[in-house]
């Protein structure tokens, strides 16, 4: 068993350390007989052949007759590995490629061989996608398979083309990083990542002529300077939509589209050639490049958004041949690799050489497709609400980054009296890249700045009375929260009756961090659910529960795991985690209408809350002056928490006392105009944006 008190990793190995305790370590020689229990056995051997096929000499005779085994090579034929096992056991072996960090890259590559049977590749597929969340691209028998080709040609060629054109390695890192729609980090992070061996020992497989071995030397590129930064660099950086952003640069006469242009032009060459050598379809190529590679788009996608038959002219111009699918695509009457249709996409087959309909699952509900096929009851730019069917609807906002803005909040005002309708209930969710940050700090910040107090006190009472008409809503309302749920996207999954939340769910009432206090409802939320669990243990003194929750707060506590949230309390016992984020609508669906087949009712707006009051506020106050003396608290984030205390404590009153929920929402309202006030607050915020 691996110990759970061993020095963490970072990111963490588990959701929640104790998992360890499921992990059992053995080895060949003496825990063989383990294996014969296994449905999945999973072969790492360092990559050199005949080390993967002593492994596999052990494990035939161990393992069960139905039981599948797979490889994790990236330089090795799958099939190779296998030779000289039996027939038995060749149908039932195949690669599965996963990517580092596993629990985070959602890309897993399988790669059946022609002996593999397909009902071994459907249930892996299934283990993977159901139990683990992972994201299933199928991937020819080839070396290196999709996502580490792509990725070791863009660093290939990114350093190769930068000893061409004399670039440093900042301004490498500079171009080839989010302005691209890639990772932070740039070539160089992407290098590191992969490593010098795997970069060297795909030069020959993955380059091809487009690579010269003196480029991984990144020592050279920090050693000269590429002069000062490019103007559309600046001007790259201040666009939000990435192909805006990338056909800035590629039509730059700077020294960033000098580097840029053949860049993107030879990467989508590239890419291209990998259909149908590597996968069979393109769209694949475009999934394990977002997926495994954490682009924003896949090159096909990229291509399209800036114009396919525009890049498509420029490679020619550029003496460059496209390959034949992608000639033949550019002759059909739509000439697009993805065409958006009413209820699924079309994508271009190049066997068939027609458009053929992309197959939608049941269970993975896209709320894109939905919108396209006419099921908006009600939208603005920034919020739509999407019919999901059987009277449930979904409350979606999608403006990236999701923040809550004004129209958010407009169009959530007309969704409580929807659900005062027919309707069965609501979901609360999106698809984006996180569910939400919150609300728009710098817009605070501007507010705060102009001393527009009223507006901004009229907008937190507005977001309030929002976050309560769902929680008091006759009908269920249930949250799909997923990636960065921050501040204000906290207190809206604060308010719904229950939640079906990612595995992967980074949840937390951030604003302390700020200087500022929860005043979205959130404060009082975790306050009750801390009180009700001391209430249910029967506690004598409520002052523990509260200072839980102060804790919490104060120190800005993000969980790094839905698991860990539950155990914040941002989550309860009843709620739901599910793995793969593509169930999430689908699931939260099914749980609002379970709810309402079991008859809901809402819980009752009339609910005091118990206060500590005074004597609680005199405890906290002893709590933050023993803080300040050992240094561990400065006088603003004292003041923060002093204001958070008043809130947790009821304010004026009498410990014991019974207050509406009314009050410590008003109360909550003060704090942060209080706190927006002062100069130290609007700093941190300033610091913050700028960070």
């Amino acid at each position: 068993m691996i110990n759970p008190r061993r020095r963490p990793t970072d990111p963490p190995l588990f959701h929640v350390p104790e998992k360890a305790r499921f992990i059992r370590v053995g080895n060949l020689e003496d825990d063989l007989g383990r294996l014969g229990a296994c449905e999945w056995i999973i072969e790492c051997a360092p990559d050199r052949l005949e080390v993967k096929r002593e492994w596999l000499r052990s494990i035939e005779p161990a393992r069960a007759a139905d039981a599948v085994v797979s490889t994790s090579t990236e330089r090795l034929r799958v099939a190779e590995i296998a030779r000289g096992r039996s027939e038995a056991f060749r149908r039932h072996w195949l690669g599965t490629h996963f990517h580092t960090p596993v629990r985070y890259v959602r890309l897993l590559e399988l790669v059946p061989t022609p002996q593999t049977l397909p009902e071994v590749v459907d249930t892996t597929a299934a283990w993977a996608d159901r139990l683990l969340g992972k994201e299933i691209v199928p991937s020819h028998d080839t070396p290196f398979f999709i996502a580490k080709r792509i990725a070791c040609f863009a660093a290939l060629r990114a350093l190769s083309l930068a000893e061409e054109t004399s670039l440093d390695l900042e301004l490498l890192d500079a171009l080839t990083g989010p302005l691209l729609g890639f990772p932070k980090g740039g070539t160089s992070g992407l290098a590191t990542r992969l490593g010098s061996e795997t970069l060297t020992a795909a030069a020959e497989v993955v380059a091809g002529g487009f690579f010269t071995p003196r480029a991984l030397d990144l020592g050279r590129l920090r050693g000269r300077s590429s002069g000062p930064e490019p103007a559309s660099l600046a001007a790259g950086r201040a666009e939000a939509d990435l192909a805006r952003r990338v056909r800035l640069l590629i039509d730059s006469q700077d020294a960033a589209g000098s580097f840029v242009w053949p860049f993107l032009r030879d990467l989508l060459i590239y890419s291209a050639a990998l259909v149908p050598v590597v996968s069979a379809r393109y769209r694949d190529v475009d999934c394990a490049a977002r997926r495994g590679l954490g682009w924003e788009a896949g090159p096909f996608e990229l291509w399209q958004a800036l114009g396919i038959e525009d890049i498509a002219g420029r490679i020619q111009a550029d003496g460059r041949a496209l390959p034949g699918w992608v000639a033949e695509l550019l002759r059909q009457p739509d000439g697009l690799f993805y065409v958006p249709g009413r209820g699924h996409d079309l994508v271009f087959d190049i066997e068939a050489r027609e458009l053929v309909p992309v197959a939608e699952e049941r269970e993975k509900i896209r709320l894109a497709v939905l919108r396209r096929s006419g099921r908006v009851i009600r939208s603005n730019a920034e919020a739509s609400l999407v019919d999901l069917g059987e009277a449930v609807a979904c409350f979606e906002f999608h403006a990236q980054p999701n923040p809550f803005s004004s129209r958010v909040l407009e169009l959530g005002a007309r969704i409580v009296e929807w659900l005062e309708g027919n309707a069965s209930g609501l979901v609360i969710g999106n698809q984006g890249t996180d569910f939400s940050p919150g609300a728009n700090l710098r817009f605070v910040l501007e507010l705060a700045e102009a001393g527009r107090w009223q507006e901004m006190d009229s907008a937190l009472q507005a977001f309030q009375r929002m976050v309560r008409a769902f929680r008091y809503a006759r009908q269920p309302v249930v949250g799909a929260p997923f990636g960065r749920v921050l501040a204000a996207g906290t207190e809206i999954c604060l308010g719904c009756d229950a939640l079906v939340a990612a595995a992967e769910t980074a949840i937390g009432l951030v604003e302390c961090g700020v200087g500022l206090v929860p005043a979205g409802g959130g404060t009082t939320a975790l306050l009750r659910r801390h009180l009700e669990e001391a209430r249910a243990a029967r506690a004598s003194d409520l002052f523990p529960a509260v200072n839980r929750a102060f804790e919490t707060l104060r120190n800005a506590v993000v969980s790094r795991s839905a698991e860990e949230a539950r155990r914040l309390r941002f989550l309860r016992g009843a709620d739901t985690i599910e793995v793969n984020p593509d169930r999430l609508i689908f699931r939260a669906k099914q749980k609002v209408l379970a709810l309402a087949a079991a008859g809901y009712t809402p819980p009752r707006a009339d609910q005091p809350i118990v206060a500590l009051g005074r004597p609680g506020r005199e405890r906290f106050g002893d709590v933050i002056a023993h803080l300040q003396r050992k240094g561990g608290m400065t006088e603003h984030e004292a003041l923060v928490a002093g204001r958070l205390a008043d809130v947790l404590t009821g304010g004026e009153c009498r410990g014991g006392e019974l207050v509406p929920e009314q009050r410590l929402l008003d109360l909550e309202r003060e704090a942060f105009l209080s706190l927006c006030g002062d100069a130290r607050t609007r700093e941190r915020m300033a610091q913050t944006l700028r960070n």
